[in-house]
């Protein structure tokens, strides 16, 4: 097993101890020596369930590979609030998905400068032109990866 995070969680019959074990892409869950469940991470390497342990209503969250506990809106293990943290993590996404996209985008005007700088596309002859497709794939795969990141953020919300 991976890493082990414990968190106190307040009931009304006193704290319980919520622990969890990270395991590659999902948290195992425990009260006590109880299993309570398996949470997996979605793409990005988060993760966010709503729970019900002991009777108190609480969310299990992994922001950046960090797993906490949100109970009425504090995460537990680091005493921030959970909406300042999830709109910092979004905006670390944003910007990685936007930086994807414009490298993207430069890697595909050099490639189209390259292509027609090839003296041999104006003669006619296209399938030297053919030649440079792996050179458009690329830069055309990271901009649609970086727009689905960008999506899949705002479809969360």
């Amino acid at each position: 097993m991976g890493k082990e995070y414990v968190w106190k969680l307040p009931t009304e019959n006193g704290e319980k101890e919520v622990t969890c074990e990270a395991d590659g892409n999902k948290y195992h869950l425990y009260i006590g020596d109880a299993f309570i469940k398996t949470v997996f991470k979605n793409m990005s390497g988060n993760a966010e369930v709503d729970l019900t342990i002991a009777g108190v209503p609480c969310k299990f969250v992994s922001l950046a590979d960090k797993p906490d506990l949100v109970v009425d809106g504090r995460m537990l293990g680091s005493g921030n609030l959970y909406k300042t943290e999830k709109c910092e993590n979004e905006k670390n996404l944003i910007t990685f998905a936007l930086i994807e996209i414009f490298i993207g985008i430069a890697a595909l005007i050099v490639a189209t400068v390259m292509a027609f700088s090839d003296k041999n596309v104006f003669s006619g002859d296209w399938t030297y032109f053919a030649s440079y497709a792996p050179s458009f794939i690329i830069p055309i795969a990271f901009i649609i990866f970086g727009a689905v990141e960008i999506y899949n953020i705002n479809k969360r919300k």
